[in-house]
């Protein structure tokens, strides 16, 4: 059996482990509803590709050692970090921008299962405002900060177009919100003592674009295979044209990655 004595070590826990920690909830959540008792950290690795060495350092952090050839109880692993992670209680939120994505998010009954209770949307939209979805009533954003006093809504989360994102965060911090949880690409500024968490579908997008080019190169545009490039003779002159990258990398803060594509061609995988 492991050993569960402490809740959590002095340590201050780094980043890279707080995001991995719900990745093992969910593993160790899925062996529970198959009434497995035990695991491993080897077990874990193979499962969710990191490193078992790792996962046992990360545990460490809660406190949380396994007993050797015996590993890890699993419900009482699932307990420790769900009490960590915050997720065995409540967290009333309120979603400013109700167009898809915010739809979306409002419908997603996994969110519930992870604490995050969304009790209120926002919007602008006279078509949209004093509708319900999925049993959560859409309000004005005028009413904002009277809704969250009255629900106890401590987080506020932000999918409004990109230019709003500076703007409606700060109409959420006034009216009371203590976590923002933005869906855009904007990098919003707040005061001190704000928890803000950046989650943007497009950065994401972006980076996975990259990696596939990376890998996957563009087809010649006359041969049509994969993996070929310009002949010297082409590129020669063409080395230096940024501007003839394709539109995806025209991005200043991502540097497209080599032979791409031929630069005359302007194919876009």
């Amino acid at each position: 059996m492991a050993d569960f004595k402490t809740p959590l070590r002095g340590d201050i826990m780094p980043e890279p482990t707080l995001r991995r920690l719900p990745w093992y909830l969910a593993y160790v959540s899925m062996l529970r509803s198959r009434n497995v008792e035990y695991v491993s950290s080897t077990a874990i690795s193979k499962e969710i590709n990191v490193d078992a060495s790792q996962i046992a350092k990360d545990l460490s952090f809660l406190n949380i050692r396994g007993k050797t050839r015996i590993g890890y109880a699993v419900a009482a692993l699932e307990r420790v970090l769900r009490s960590y992670l915050g997720f065995n209680r409540d967290h009333h939120a309120v979603i400013i921008g109700v167009g898809s994505l915010g739809r979306a998010l409002i419908t997603d009954s996994g969110l519930t299962r992870y604490g995050l209770d969304i009790v209120a949307g926002f919007d602008v939209d006279a078509a949209i405002v004093g509708t319900t979805i999925n049993g959560v009533p859409v309000f004005d954003v005028a009413e904002l900060k009277s809704v969250i006093e009255s629900l106890g809504a401590e987080i506020a989360i932000i999918a409004v177009p990109v230019e709003q994102a500076q703007h409606t965060a700060d109409l959420a911090i006034a009216a009371g919100a203590k976590a923002l949880w933005n869906f855009t690409p904007f990098r919003i500024r707040t005061p001190e003592g704000i928890v803000v968490q950046n989650t943007s579908i497009y950065a994401h997008l972006e980076s996975s674009a990259r990696q596939t080019f990376r890998r996957y190169p563009c087809p010649d545009a006359k041969s049509g295979r994969r993996g070929t490039a310009s002949p010297p003779s082409r590129r020669k002159n063409q080395a230096k044209k940024p501007d003839a990258l394709p539109t995806l990398w025209q991005n200043p803060l991502l540097s497209p990655p080599p032979e791409v594509c031929a630069p005359e061609s302007q194919d876009v995988c």
